[in-house]
Protein backbone atom coordinates (compact mmCIF):
# COMPACT_ATOMS: atom_id res chain seq x y z
CA UNK A 1 0.00 0.00 0.00
CA UNK A 2 2.85 2.67 0.50
CA UNK A 3 4.06 1.68 -2.13
CA UNK A 4 1.28 2.84 -4.34
CA UNK A 5 1.20 5.85 -2.01
CA UNK A 6 4.05 6.94 -3.07
CA UNK A 7 4.03 6.46 -6.68
CA UNK A 8 0.56 8.12 -7.14
CA UNK A 9 2.29 11.07 -5.18
CA UNK A 10 5.22 11.13 -7.28
CA UNK A 11 2.84 11.03 -10.66
CA UNK A 12 0.78 13.50 -9.29
CA UNK A 13 4.11 15.88 -8.86
CA UNK A 14 5.59 15.07 -11.99
CA UNK A 15 2.27 15.69 -14.01
CA UNK A 16 1.67 19.19 -11.80
CA UNK A 17 5.39 20.44 -12.91
CA UNK A 18 4.80 19.66 -16.82
CA UNK A 19 2.70 22.52 -17.39
CA UNK A 20 4.93 24.63 -20.25
CA UNK A 21 4.67 28.26 -18.87
CA UNK A 22 7.45 30.55 -19.70
CA UNK A 23 8.56 33.85 -18.17
CA UNK A 24 9.85 36.31 -20.86
CA UNK A 25 11.71 39.93 -19.94
CA UNK A 26 12.58 42.56 -22.62
CA UNK A 27 16.18 44.57 -21.72
CA UNK A 28 17.07 47.58 -23.55
CA UNK A 29 20.84 48.97 -23.72
CA UNK A 30 21.15 52.49 -25.03
CA UNK A 31 24.93 52.99 -26.64
CA UNK A 32 23.90 56.03 -28.92
CA UNK A 33 25.71 58.45 -27.08
CA UNK A 34 23.26 59.98 -25.92
CA UNK A 35 19.40 60.08 -24.55
CA UNK A 36 16.86 58.11 -26.43
CA UNK A 37 13.15 57.87 -25.89
CA UNK A 38 11.34 54.04 -26.31
CA UNK A 39 8.12 53.62 -26.52
CA UNK A 40 6.35 50.11 -25.61
CA UNK A 41 3.45 48.03 -25.44
CA UNK A 42 2.70 44.55 -23.20
CA UNK A 43 -0.55 42.69 -22.56
CA UNK A 44 1.90 40.08 -20.33
CA UNK A 45 3.81 42.07 -18.39
CA UNK A 46 3.62 41.20 -14.47
CA UNK A 47 1.73 44.95 -13.82
CA UNK A 48 -0.87 44.03 -16.49
CA UNK A 49 -1.30 45.64 -19.45
CA UNK A 50 1.38 48.13 -20.07
CA UNK A 51 1.92 51.16 -22.83
CA UNK A 52 4.88 53.76 -21.64
CA UNK A 53 7.70 56.13 -23.09
CA UNK A 54 10.80 56.00 -20.75
CA UNK A 55 13.50 58.39 -21.87
CA UNK A 56 17.56 56.11 -21.21
CA UNK A 57 20.23 57.91 -20.90
CA UNK A 58 23.02 57.35 -22.84
CA UNK A 59 24.97 53.96 -21.59
CA UNK A 60 21.80 53.46 -19.10
CA UNK A 61 19.96 49.77 -19.41
CA UNK A 62 16.61 49.08 -18.41
CA UNK A 63 14.34 45.91 -18.04
CA UNK A 64 11.39 47.26 -19.63
CA UNK A 65 9.11 44.18 -19.37
CA UNK A 66 8.84 41.54 -17.55
CA UNK A 67 5.55 38.88 -18.17
CA UNK A 68 3.66 36.86 -15.83
CA UNK A 69 3.47 33.01 -16.50
CA UNK A 70 2.58 32.57 -19.73
CA UNK A 71 0.62 29.52 -21.52
CA UNK A 72 1.45 28.90 -24.94
CA UNK A 73 -0.93 26.57 -27.50
CA UNK A 74 -0.16 23.44 -28.37
CA UNK A 75 0.57 24.13 -31.45
CA UNK A 76 3.42 26.61 -30.39
CA UNK A 77 4.66 24.15 -27.40
CA UNK A 78 8.09 23.28 -28.29
CA UNK A 79 9.17 22.52 -24.55
CA UNK A 80 10.98 25.09 -23.89
CA UNK A 81 11.18 29.16 -24.29
CA UNK A 82 11.76 30.06 -27.78
CA UNK A 83 11.96 33.70 -29.81
CA UNK A 84 8.99 32.82 -31.15
CA UNK A 85 7.11 33.95 -28.23
CA UNK A 86 7.90 37.52 -28.88
CA UNK A 87 4.60 38.15 -30.01
CA UNK A 88 3.15 37.19 -26.80
CA UNK A 89 5.65 39.32 -24.96
CA UNK A 90 5.51 42.41 -26.45
CA UNK A 91 2.88 44.32 -29.14
CA UNK A 92 5.89 46.88 -29.87
CA UNK A 93 9.27 48.00 -28.72
CA UNK A 94 10.45 51.19 -30.58
CA UNK A 95 13.29 53.46 -30.14
CA UNK A 96 14.06 56.98 -30.80
CA UNK A 97 16.81 59.57 -30.97
CA UNK A 98 16.67 63.37 -30.97
CA UNK A 99 12.36 62.98 -30.69
CA UNK A 100 11.16 61.92 -33.90
CA UNK A 101 14.07 59.67 -35.27
CA UNK A 102 13.00 56.22 -35.17
CA UNK A 103 15.38 53.14 -35.09
CA UNK A 104 15.74 50.53 -37.45
CA UNK A 105 15.07 48.00 -35.06
CA UNK A 106 11.91 46.37 -35.09
CA UNK A 107 10.32 44.26 -32.21
CA UNK A 108 10.77 40.70 -33.87
CA UNK A 109 13.22 41.54 -36.25
CA UNK A 110 16.64 41.24 -36.79
CA UNK A 111 18.73 43.52 -33.59
CA UNK A 112 16.74 41.65 -30.85
CA UNK A 113 18.34 38.94 -29.87
CA UNK A 114 17.16 36.20 -28.00
CA UNK A 115 19.04 34.56 -24.61
CA UNK A 116 17.98 31.85 -22.75
CA UNK A 117 18.79 32.38 -18.93
CA UNK A 118 16.46 29.59 -16.63
CA UNK A 119 14.68 26.49 -17.52
CA UNK A 120 11.32 28.54 -18.53
CA UNK A 121 13.27 31.68 -18.83
CA UNK A 122 14.12 34.04 -21.32
CA UNK A 123 15.28 37.64 -22.00
CA UNK A 124 15.09 39.75 -25.20
CA UNK A 125 17.92 41.98 -26.18
CA UNK A 126 18.16 45.21 -27.87
CA UNK A 127 21.32 47.46 -27.67
CA UNK A 128 20.82 50.43 -29.20
CA UNK A 129 23.70 51.90 -31.13
CA UNK A 130 23.86 55.04 -33.93
CA UNK A 131 23.67 52.42 -36.73
CA UNK A 132 20.83 51.81 -35.54
CA UNK A 133 19.14 55.72 -37.15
Amino acid sequence: MLKQILIISLSLILWSSCNSTYQYGVYVKNETGEDMKLAYKSSADVKGIVEETVTLRDGEGKMLIWTKDLTVSEAEDVGRTTAGHSHLVADYVNGFIKDDIPSKIKWNGEGVKFMRTDIGQAEFVITYTPEDF
